[in-house]
């Protein structure tokens, strides 16, 4: 009994502590302050605009926008829950980020039943949890104000109430409609994956439940209907439509998908483990293992959610992102908590090093380092300047990052990649050119305002702030966990005449 309460006190104090310790230090960067800039207008008007009467947020040249700038880029439920953080704590980057750092703590106590119903026989859902707990990729995405950790629970509760539809629990075909409807409400595209991997999954293993899922997939079909058909009328064939169709692309896309999982999630060496258990099984039982039907097909229906995923974001997703693979995250991470339970049959010192194993890939001392330690990106030192030199009745002109200046500041903002007119920034009392240029976006920012302005009427101002290419990214490649010392000074352009 003092075990179970052992393991109740650290699933609730370790994620809670490393998701939760100093959330509101770190600036929002541009895609956080986008959501966070949304969801103000959720609070303000009751539904998310990208055009709050003096700033747009678009960062597709304005193709996100329906009639009067409604949005409709993104499904709406993050953009709720932060405008409902907003009005119960104020609006702060502590309160837009907390809905979703309590999302990935939710989704730890939530991998640790999932893991343990999948694999009862073994220690997997403690496994699973723990080394969810410090999977340093998961906590950055869980301490973003964006969508995925919010996704990465909704896509593991719908996988749980589809195993528990197997099983013929009572009630489990609710919670799967519920669970699938939050996660079309939160990120579309895997409402559609899992049904897909659910129905192959089904074909392949339980045919007899097959018509009882179709009745209950075609009822959160239904409901979400209405959403699908407006949805449909999005622009984004506009922006990345071409792009479909390019084989070449696609297969490259899934390469880079594949080699993300593996680099930071499924590690080679892992592939020893199962060899290892082979043959130490042979030797001890005189014959090769034999898995249970459950067994297989449990690890059949977490394979087949990845991979159909991983197809799906190889053709619709813009940039193979690391983010976008975030609802596999505890999906993956349970795949290796099984391979890490294996070990208790060889011994528990082959649990503890097959745990070091993958826990040592992860640079959880960095993380400590940064979420116990002051960090000042390019956007703190820009807003904090402009906040205390400035007026709200001044304008703005920056090249990017123009998202946490409109949520942080409440100056008129041109630039960043709305692809607004930016004739009006000429006479900007404020100019911002940020070292690094992004994408083609920001550079034909960029070149409009190194032709068109008259930089003889204004006054260079340097600060004591890195101006590094973001904020803080939240890509595992990209993201600092301190503050860069090596890197050039934010500069700023005031007008004087």
């Amino acid at each position: 009994m003092k075990i179970k309460y052992l393991l109740v006190l650290f699933l609730l104090f370790v994620p809670g502590l490393l998701l939760l310790a100093n959330l509101g230090d770190q600036f929002l960067w541009q895609d956080e302050a986008q959501t966070a800039c949304i969801s103000r207008t959720v609070a303000a008007n009751g539904l998310p605009y990208g055009y709050d009467g003096k700033n747009f947020f678009s960062q597709e040249l304005g193709v996100e926008y329906g009639k009067n700038y409604l949005w409709k880029w993104h499904t709406w439920l993050p953009f709720y829950v932060t405008a409902a953080a907003f009005k119960i704590f104020g609006v702060s980057t502590l309160s837009a980020r907390l809905p979703f750092a309590l999302s990935g703590v939710a989704l730890v106590f939530l991998i640790f039943f999932v893991a343990a119903f999948l694999f009862p026989a073994r220690h997997t859902g403690f496994i699973a949890a723990t080394l969810l707990s410090l999977c340093v990729p998961f906590l950055i995405l869980s301490r973003q104000c964006r969508y995925y950790s919010m996704a990465a629970l909704f896509f593991t509760a719908a996988l749980y109430a589809y195993a528990l539809l197997l099983r013929g629990k009572k009630g489990s075909g609710v919670f799967l409609v519920v669970s699938l409807t939050l996660l079309f409400h939160t990120q579309y595209i895997y409402f559609f994956t899992l049904c897909v991997a659910f129905i192959l999954h089904a074909v392949l293993f339980d045919r007899i439940r097959l018509k009882s899922l179709f009745l209950f997939l075609l009822l959160a079909a239904l409901i979400n209907f209405p959403w699908m058909v407006w949805l449909s009328g999005m622009r984004y064939a506009d922006r990345y439509g071409s792009q479909a169709a390019n084989l070449q692309r696609i297969y490259s896309f899934f390469l880079n998908y594949c080699t993300l999982s593996f680099r930071l999630l499924l590690f080679p060496l892992l592939a020893l483990f199962p060899v290892l258990y082979m043959f130490f099984y042979r030797v001890k039982q005189g014959q090769w293992p034999r898995p249970e039907k459950n067994t297989i097909s449990h690890l059949s229906l977490l394979v087949l959610s990845i991979t159909v995923t991983i197809c799906a974001l190889s053709v619709a997703s813009p940039a193979p992102f690391f983010r976008y693979l975030a609802p596999l995250i505890p999906v993956i991470i349970i795949v290796v908590a099984y391979i890490i339970s294996l070990m208790i049959d060889v011994h528990w010192i082959a649990v503890i090093l097959a745990a070091l194993i993958v826990t040592l890939q992860w640079p959880i001392g960095k993380f400590i380092h940064e979420i116990t330690h002051e960090f000042k990106g390019p956007m703190e030192g820009i807003v904090s300047y402009l906040n205390a030199h400035g007026s709200p009745t001044d304008t703005v002109a920056i090249t990017y990052e123009d998202m946490p200046l409109k949520f942080y500041t409440k100056m008129r903002v041109f630039g960043g990649l709305t692809g607004e007119n930016l004739a009006p920034s000429l006479n900007a009392r404020w100019v911002i050119f940020r070292k690094y240029t992004i994408c083609e976006k920001d550079l034909a920012v960029r070149n409009y305002l190194l032709t068109n302005l008259n930089r003889a009427h204004y006054r260079k101002i340097v600060i004591n702030y890195p101006d590094t290419p973001f904020e803080n990214r939240e890509d595992p490649a990209e993201h600092l966990y301190s503050t860069a010392v090596a890197e050039d000074r934010v500069v700023i352009y005031e007008r004087i005449f």
